[in-house]
């Protein structure tokens, strides 16, 4: 297996015994070391979670650390394997039908009303249910300890953690006898953040099924990276390359996907990050690129954007007539289900407890104070946390390490930085955030649907600033806004090609204060905006969705040659000239010939030449302004060509029919 391929996780208990481990609640039949079900070593602890009457809450957990309270408060994320086959005899998820828990107490004690009880100073995050998965092999669930549980009881404080462990709720008798093994499983608690991939060549690359290689064996089982049906689950961060390698790191691959699972985990803790030493850099290649096509792209994506839900509703205003057990649906936001609380508890009409009923499946989830329908009384309101989705990272603008990109699809990418050794031909961002260009080059790129909204909150599709980009022949749909360009050099051959198409706000181009007094644009386009094409020379004025937003603070002057002439929007203190031409091609053309072109119906010359020096002359014309174009050659002779009153929007070729003229006499 090509690569140098480790984790920073540190084993919290590999399950290999009972010890260490404590229970709360009465288990159907105790925790106990296995053999036959192992992912990690030799052995996996089993329990039955059973319940005549449920839901019923067991728990068994392990100490986190044999000496001073475990500091979990500073990025490391746990990870933890859970099995159960008994599924359909759990809560719901929505109430606790498993979950990982973890506590600040030694020896922590139960508290609160079943489901929605736990050990005391801990916090409770529920992965799964009756509801939630209709099989369940093993999972490695990733928690960050940080982050808002869907219970939380007393103050758990998780700089000195003292357990982690898993947490049941069953609402039936689960069988016993001789049913081997028990139906609810554990193996390897660990904590940590990131694998570390190095080493490689160029003829024995490390690819993700090394790493996946890596991650699964029996000594590791890691949980960054697992595999089904021929696609790879990312759970972590995944480090390519070091500052202090001492020989090259080269990660290749091709046609793989790589889906970022769906934990509780921070902002951004997913990431792919590239670092590299001064003689031997780190080099990464997505795909593959040859005689100008690319093929083999990877597709790398985030998932449950469009299914996030609401947790842990909080009180703001109890209103009236309530009782206890009614059923609250949450108003706003755009939903497949809506979000439900139940009322636990009430006091004269007023609501004094709440609880989470139904989780919801949201694209857009509402936000702020929310107000319900349904019960029996009115005017209470809540707020509640929104959770699910996973997005990610792209670090790659570190010194010594080279990333190429060709034809892969990146989505729900948070942010990403690149360097002046980036290349991307021909790939797909969707649903994404912020990408700082630092110098890269982009060749037929596609930039769609800028993700404003949380959590990924983006305010620019590609960002110029540091250091000269080029994004040519590319497409922004949707993206607003599309590109900032607030570096001091012109756009000139750096946007050529490319087209900016709006999704009804924002603009396509913002021209930062860095940005040079005169720019040019050649064969760019803009559609869907708003405005009057053309110069703007009113400083704070144009429409809120023009193509150009000029935020320079100056009077900045484009050149437009082919493509569109885009309208302007101006802020404080900047104006805009806007110089649209196109280029049109007289061709083919005798040596020798004049051309000229005139306003039509005057004598006003806009561009020309006295005696072509080729088959062809390229006229600079402005832009969807009618002229008359004249060629003329006496030698040899030709007839006479008048083209009048035609105006060009694109760059074009135009024939102009000359032919000889056998009744030229020159005495």
């Amino acid at each position: 297996m090509p690569g140098t391929i480790t984790s920073d996780q540190t084993v919290i208990n590999a399950c290999e015994a009972t010890t260490n481990f404590a229970t709360i609640g009465t288990w159907g039949a105790n925790p106990a070391a296995s053999g036959d079900i192992f992912l990690e070593g030799s052995n996996a602890i089993n329990a039955r979670a059973s319940a005549a009457t449920g839901p019923v809450l067991q728990l068994a957990w392990s100490h986190s650390t044999t000496a001073a309270g475990l500091d979990l408060s500073g990025g490391a994320h746990v990870y933890m394997w859970i099995k159960c086959f008994s599924l359909p005899s759990m809560e719901k998820r929505v109430r606790g039908g498993i979950g990982v828990s973890i506590s600040a107490d030694t020896a922590p004690t139960k508290t609160g009303t079943d489901p929605w009880s736990g050990a005391t100073n801990s916090k409770q995050w529920f992965v799964t249910g009756a509801d939630f998965e209709p099989t369940s092999g093993w999972v490695c669930y990733v928690i960050d300890p940080t982050s808002t549980p869907d219970l939380s009881i007393g103050t758990p404080t998780m700089s000195s953690v003292d357990r982690v462990g898993i947490r049941t709720a069953a609402l039936q008798i689960v069988g016993g006898g001789a049913v081997k093994p028990l139906p609810v499983m554990w193996d390897r608690i660990a904590y940590g953040t990131a694998m570390t991939i190095k080493d490689g060549t160029a003829g024995a690359p490390v690819t993700f099924s090394d790493l996946y290689a890596a991650d699964s064996a029996t000594a590791n089982q890691y949980g960054f990276i697992g595999k089904a049906t021929g696609i790879y689950f990312g759970a972590g961060k995944f480090k390519f390359g070091t500052t202090g390698q001492t020989a090259v790191t080269v990660f290749t691959d091709t046609n793989q996907v790589l889906v970022w699972q769906d934990m509780p985990v921070a902002s951004g803790f997913y990431e792919f990050a590239l670092a590299g030493a001064a003689s031997f850099a780190t080099t990464m290649t997505l795909g593959s690129y040859a005689g100008g096509l690319t093929s083999g792209g990877c597709v790398i994506r985030g998932a449950g954007l469009t299914t996030r839900r609401l947790i842990v509703p909080v009180i703001v205003a109890g209103g009236t007539g309530y009782t206890a057990g009614d059923v609250l649906t949450v108003s706003g936001g755009t939903f497949a289900t809506a979000a439900q609380f139940k009322v636990i508890t009430v006091s004269g009409g007023v609501i004094t407890e709440i609880r989470m009923e139904t989780l919801g499946v949201y694209s857009v989830p509402p936000t702020g104070t929310l107000s319900v329908t349904g019960g029996t009384g009115a005017s209470a309101t809540f707020t509640a946390t929104v959770a699910g989705g996973s997005i990610w990272v792209l670090s790659a603008s570190a010194a010594n390490q080279t990333l190429n990109l060709y034809g892969c699809t990146l989505s729900q990418m948070k942010t990403a930085a690149f360097a002046s050794t980036s290349v991307v031909r021909g790939c797909t961002f969707d649903d994404f955030g912020d990408i700082t260009a630092n110098g890269a080059l982009f060749d037929g790129c596609t930039f769609q649907n800028l993700r404003t909204g949380t959590p990924i909150s983006a305010v620019y599709g590609v960002k110029v600033q540091t250091t000269t980009a080029t994004l040519t022949n590319s497409k922004f749909i949707n993206c607003a806004t599309a590109l900032l360009w607030d570096r001091n050099a012109t756009t000139s051959g750096q946007l050529d090609g490319s087209s900016f198409t709006s999704g009804g706000t924002g603009h396509g181009i913002e021209l930062g204060s860095n940005t040079p007094t005169t720019i040019g644009f050649t064969s760019v386009t803009f559609s869907g905006y708003g405005g009057t094409p053309g110069s703007n020379p009113i400083s704070s004025s144009g429409s809120t969705d023009a193509a150009i937003y000029n935020n320079s603070g100056k009077t900045i002057t484009i050149n437009v040659s082919g493509g569109t002439t885009p309208s302007v929007r101006n802020g404080a203190g900047a104006t805009t000239v806007v110089n649209s031409t196109v280029a049109v091609t007289v061709t083919p053309l005798t040596t020798g010939s004049e051309v000229r072109a005139y306003l039509t119906g005057t004598s006003t010359e806009v561009d020309g030449i006295e005696s072509s020096t080729g088959s062809s002359f390229t006229l600079s014309l402005p832009t969807g302004v009618a002229v008359d174009i004249i060629v003329l050659n006496y030698s040899p002779p030709k007839v006479p060509v008048r083209i009048q009153n035609v105006s060009f929007s694109v760059n074009q070729n135009i024939d102009p029919g000359q032919r000889d003229d056998r009744n030229f006499n020159n005495p």
